[in-house]
């Protein structure tokens, strides 16, 4: 009898037949997930490395998209798989009722990378989307207030909360979604309904807390860059526009940094420090990761 498994006996042997895999994928998929495949023919990935995938016919394929933002440093990094095997052959996992150093060092050097000057604390989740519905409840608890704003085009996710504050119609079920939220124009400097400038825009968000809130805000959330949305920067002065009109409503500033953040601009390690204020709240996940959760 041995005290070790035997590597070989126990792997599982994957079936890589095209006709297997959908079957497979259709059977045993929600609904909602077999439905989101922006193509035709099933493209199926075997291994990466760097920034190419191959397919399971062997093709080499340039990767441009990261997998939906999340692979920021690339596919098979030695520097990051050795240190997965090793944390995994000593803890996997750690509930936070127990201590471990790596996650308060982990929330430590995340706080580094927010503006100096404020005392930043971490919430750590187990998604972008679980995170976003975090933020909105912080944003309601904090400030006693109900009503949520968010733009036209937004997404946040599909998770309850997340879905009500995104703003196309393709990412929301036809469900009651969370009351008090409430849309307004997005400053899209090519397709926008008011053309270029920000102005006409931030007129709209004051009609809309005007109009369609109590004027007493919870807070209003941003993408620095629209993603599912259609990779749509908002333009400089509009996010800092629209916290001093979110703040004199008593709300709070949520930038959802999940698919515009770590690095992935170029300029800053986070997209809204181009746009010259210092959030209430940032949410962040995907290429934080690499691929893993953390």
């Amino acid at each position: 009898m041995t005290s070790q498994f035997d590597h070989d006996r126990h792997e599982l042997e994957l079936d890589w037949n095209t006709d297997a895999i959908v079957a497979r994928r259709n059977a045993y998929y929600a609904a909602s997930q077999r439905a989101f495949v922006p193509y035709q023919k099933p493209l199926i990935f075997k291994r990466g490395q760097d920034n190419y995938l191959w397919d399971e016919k062997d093709n080499r394929y340039l990767d441009c998209l990261s997998q939906n933002l999340t692979v920021s440093i690339g596919y098979n990094n030695p520097v990051v798989t050795r240190e997965v095997v090793r944390q995994a052959q000593k803890l996997q996992h750690c509930t936070t009722m127990f201590f471990h150093p790596m996650p308060a060092h982990y929330a430590e050097e995340l706080t580094k990378t927010m503006p100096a000057g404020e005392e930043w604390t971490v919430h750590l989740m187990n998604s972008g989307a679980e995170a976003i519905d975090m933020a909105l409840l912080l944003a309601r608890s904090y400030t006693g207030n109900i009503d949520m704003i968010s733009l036209n085009n937004a997404y946040h996710g599909a998770t309850f909360g997340a879905q009500s504050v995104t703003g196309i119609s393709s990412f929301r079920h036809n469900v009651p979604q969370l009351g008090g939220v409430h849309f307004t124009s997005v400053p899209d400097q090519y397709r926008g309904i008011h053309g270029k400038g920000i102005e006409p825009y931030l007129s709209d968000l004051e009609g809309t807390i005007h109009y369609a809130t109590s004027g007493q805000l919870a807070g209003m959330i941003i993408e620095p860059v629209q993603g599912y949305g259609g990779i749509v920067p908002i333009p400089e002065g509009y996010i800092k526009g629209a916290q001093e009109r979110v703040r004199a409503a008593g709300g709070l500033l949520i930038i959802d940094e999940v698919q515009s953040g770590v690095a992935r601009t170029g300029d800053s390690f986070w997209s809204f420090e181009q746009h010259d204020v210092v959030p209430d709240i940032v949410v962040a996940a995907k290429g934080i990761g690499n691929g893993y959760p953390l």
